[in-house]
């Protein structure tokens, strides 16, 4: 399976131009307003993906055959539950929501460059105009990426990599469990952690529990989870030097 496909690429690299553009435009426009009014954008993009999963839920019950697929226990139903904490929650633990907001956000955004076609096929891009579930899945990944783009472009986090390290190696190892639990009990493919959407690697996890049994699988779901860790932390870095950089650009050096 290719990580990107034609389709992939002449819908996604477009539309990240598009969300680039924005990201300065609205940074430009709102700097030096009140929280309150910075954070609109982030409100709206929250609700339109809140407004989609129940859609998408009410399309599922509707058929009369409710898929367990679309429970909300992948990576990407995380931001049904952090995105309306970013966005309008301003109380106490604020700071631990933004850093796995920002993690979150960072690695399924920079993911969407890697490779787009684990996160949604081709088949999704091409039948979106029929299907909604294929207009969810597009739609949805592309709302975050944009969350993401313009929360960089407008400053919306702080760095303190000591303490948001930890608090993401601690979300996310708990996440990582509770969906392996799920995925492995109910049968469902939550988050890879039942069978990979690789084909190589699901190759590889086939036989280890072909000689392992449950140990095989146990194996599989500990390296894949300590690989989205890592991936995590290295997309929080990765965001911080890209900042760190454009800051370098934007100040003009002193002339000699």
């Amino acid at each position: 399976s290719m990580l990107w496909t034609k389709l992939h690429a002449i819908t996604i690299l477009p539309a990240f131009v598009v969300f680039i553009a924005l990201g300065f435009f609205l940074a430009k426009l709102l700097r030096g307003k009140s929280d309150k009014v910075r954070y609109i954008p982030f409100q709206i993009i929250t609700v339109a993906l809140l407004v989609l999963e129940v859609l998408k839920q009410y399309s599922s019950i509707r058929t009369g055959h409710y898929d367990l697929y679309f429970l909300p226990f992948h990576f990407c139903s995380l931001f049904l539950f952090v995105l309306p904490l970013h966005s309008f929650y301003k109380g106490k633990g604020k700071r631990i929501i933004d850093t796995i907001t920002f993690a979150c956000c960072s690695s399924m955004t920079f993911f969407m460059l890697v490779m787009p076609s684990i996160i949604y096929s081709d088949a999704s891009i091409a039948t979106m105009s029929e299907q909604f579930i294929s207009f969810h899945t597009v739609v949805f990944h592309n709302l975050v990426c944009l969350y993401f783009i313009l929360a960089v472009a407008m400053r919306m986090f702080e760095f303190k990599p000591k303490s948001d390290i930890k608090v993401i190696l601690i979300f996310m190892c708990s996440f990582q469990t509770i969906c392996a639990i799920l995925a492995n009990s109910m049968k469902v493919n939550y988050h890879n952690l039942l069978r990979c959407n690789l084909a190589p690697v699901e190759t590889i996890r086939q036989s280890l529990v072909d000689s392992l049994g449950f140990g095989g699988q146990l194996i599989y779901i500990v390296i894949l989870s300590a690989v989205t860790v890592a991936f995590i932390c290295m997309t929080y870095y990765l965001t911080r030097l890209i900042l760190v950089g454009i800051d370098k650009l934007k100040t003009p050096r002193a002339s000699v």
